[in-house]
């Protein structure tokens, strides 16, 4: 929760004008399938309530123990269902599995990135974060 509460603050202060972000929402993939993950962007343009996975453009995880869960299955279902970017950020650590370019097999690109290290989207133009300098409360 404070890994979640400092982003939050950091996203509301830096995000650029024309994206958007929801919180814990339920995200429809399909009409029988849903995820909730913590972060959720789209575009301002597209809106909440036309999300889905053509206008979603990044996902955000954060994992203590759902860690397994977050770097395989879910990682694997974003990926089907084409989320250009997936992080899966480690709560404890802050490691940050940075996931791109999806496909049918999961996603094509995986990278680790320390807590020290800058995470730029390459889905969200401008979106940018090193979870080490963030404000926790």
């Amino acid at each position: 929760e404070v890994v979640k509460a400092a982003l939050t603050y950091h996203f509301v202060r830096t995000m650029p004008d024309d994206v958007r972000f929801a919180v814990e929402t339920t995200f429809r993939l399909s009409e029988d399938s849903f995820a909730e993950p913590d972060f959720i962007f789209f575009r301002k343009s597209d809106g909440l309530a036309a999300l889905n996975p053509r206008t979603a453009l990044l996902a955000v995880e954060l994992a203590d123990s759902s860690l397994g869960w977050d770097l395989g299955r879910k990682a694997r279902i974003y990926a089907t269902f084409g989320i250009p970017e997936l992080w899966v950020i480690e709560a404890r650590t802050r490691l940050c599995h940075v996931h791109r370019r999806p496909g049918l097999e999961g996603y094509q690109e995986i990278i680790q990135l320390l807590e020290t290290e800058t995470l730029r989207s390459s889905a969200v133009a401008g979106l940018a974060v090193t979870l080490s300098a963030l404000d926790y409360p």
